[in-house]
């Protein structure tokens, strides 16, 4: 439904566009050449100026990405040992449909050991709004740091938020393939 609004805008936009474009060519009084480069860029100007914010805050939105790869590893868990085979493989790495319930309950103990902080969203530019989130995770045995990593968020120009209410969020690298990573970094195999 979103994406057949966004057609039928663009398609309503670029008739005003264009109708806004011919309007000005007549208008000026000059040469042919003059009236077609007066039209041209009318139209472009208005087709691009919804979305202009869009591409500009895509740009600075891209910035802050880069700097949401790190994860600050800060400790290490114990009682883990569990999460590991005994060659020493890590457990969560994958598993098949048959030990799905296997699978839960390591990941249940997992989250047991630490407890997550995923703060709020502050915003860290007003136009277009881009948000950064502080996330932590404690050890729950003695509520120390274990590791912590931004996150940024944007919601798009006011054509897609307004329209489609869509939006992004950099992950670091390791939590966009599997989460899990982050547990095999902060829990060691113990022997």
């Amino acid at each position: 439904m979103g994406g057949l609004l966004l057609l039928l805008t663009i398609a309503i936009w670029a008739t005003i566009s264009i109708a806004a474009a011919v309007a000005v060519a007549k208008a000026v009084s000059s040469s042919r050449v003059a009236k077609a480069c007066a039209g041209v860029a009318v139209a472009v100007g208005l087709f691009v100026a919804p979305i202009a914010d869009d591409l500009v805050g895509q740009r600075q939105f891209e910035k802050y990405c880069r700097l949401s790869e790190e994860i600050r590893v800060l400790g290490v868990v114990s009682g883990g040992s569990e999460l590991y085979a005994s060659d020493g493989s890590w457990r969560l790495a994958h598993y098949s449909l048959g030990q799905a319930d296997e699978h839960t309950r390591l990941v249940r103990l997992a989250d047991s050991l630490v407890r997550w902080d995923h703060g709020t969203a502050t915003p860290i530019q007003d136009f277009p709004v881009i948000t950064r989130r502080h996330t932590r995770i404690f050890d729950r045995s003695n509520d120390r740091i274990v590791a912590e990593w931004d996150t940024y968020g944007y919601a798009g120009g006011l054509l897609r938020a307004g329209i489609l209410h869509g939006g992004e969020e950099c992950l670091p690298h390791v939590l966009r393939q599997d989460g899990y990573g982050l547990y095999n970094a902060i829990f060691p195999h113990e022997r």
